[in-house]
């Protein structure tokens, strides 16, 4: 039994800080210096889905999946959580841009990624004589003025008859999938605008501030540098921290 119990004391006083670790800090690496603690951990793709993939499978599922699935890992952007709490009696200022790394900003990221707003109007030549029809595709605003033109009678998956010509399935993209396009694109945007750490902000005394960072996806081996700048006395407080990234 004296056993059993040792080794119950030693399980928990080696394995209790491990377990007694929040969600958000399991993964990340840490430093601590001067009352002020760093930490950061790199994002896999399910993690990121996992932040905010719901708010958009609401608006459009389908392109959800591909979204994360290929055009995410196609443009090799990284994410970086990074939490700094500030438990010593100075306030410190962090700046984005004292990182010894390139990023990308939450705007710039939701272009990248955004779904196009092509207009989906199929124009079709019809010949004369039997044969197959020819496909073609005409600027937004040219279809857009001949499907007003001609799509008053039928505004779902209308076709209109010119003289040889269709229009197909242009009266249903703009009145209803290019608006769904449009309110997925701005809901993405928004969503990573409120992910990302401000450019500039100020962590005072017992203060904490959690955000993310996007970066150019590279082999990390160097330490990731953080500095952050007292506000008083304009002193640096550098933390190096190991930038390891973990895949999903």
């Amino acid at each position: 039994m004296k056993r059993f119990r040792a080794l119950l004391i030693l399980l928990f006083a080696i394995g209790l800080p491990e377990l007694c670790q929040s969600e958000e800090s399991i993964g990340a690496h840490h430093v601590t210096q001067n009352g002020v603690s760093v930490a950061v951990a790199f994002y896999g793709i399910k993690e990121v889905q996992a932040l905010f993939g719901g708010e958009l499978e609401e608006i459009d599922p389908e392109y959800t999946q591909v979204l994360f699935g290929q055009r995410w890992p196609a443009q090799g952007i990284d994410v970086l959580r990074l939490r700094i709490e500030n438990h010593s009696d100075q306030p410190y200022t962090f700046q984005k841009a004292n990182l010894a790394v390139p990023y990308l900003s939450a705007r710039a990221l939701a272009k990248r990624l955004q779904r196009p707003e092509h207009l989906r109007t199929e124009v079709v030549l019809r010949p004369l004589l039997a044969g197959p029809r020819q496909l073609f595709a005409i600027p937004r605003v040219v279809a857009a003025s001949l499907v007003g033109l001609v799509s008053t009678a039928r505004p779902y998956g209308a076709t209109a008859a010119l003289p040889f010509v269709s229009i197909v399935r242009a009266c249903d993209w703009l009145v209803h999938a290019r608006p769904r396009v449009q309110r997925f694109n701005e809901t993405l945007r928004d969503v990573l605008i409120r992910m990302e750490i401000p450019e500039v902000v100020t962590i005072w005394r017992e203060g904490l501030v959690v955000g993310y960072i996007f970066l150019p996806h590279a082999e990390r081996t160097d330490p990731l540098r953080v500095m952050l700048m007292n506000a008083r006395t304009q002193k640096p407080l550098i933390f190096e921290i190991p930038a390891t990234r973990e895949t999903s």
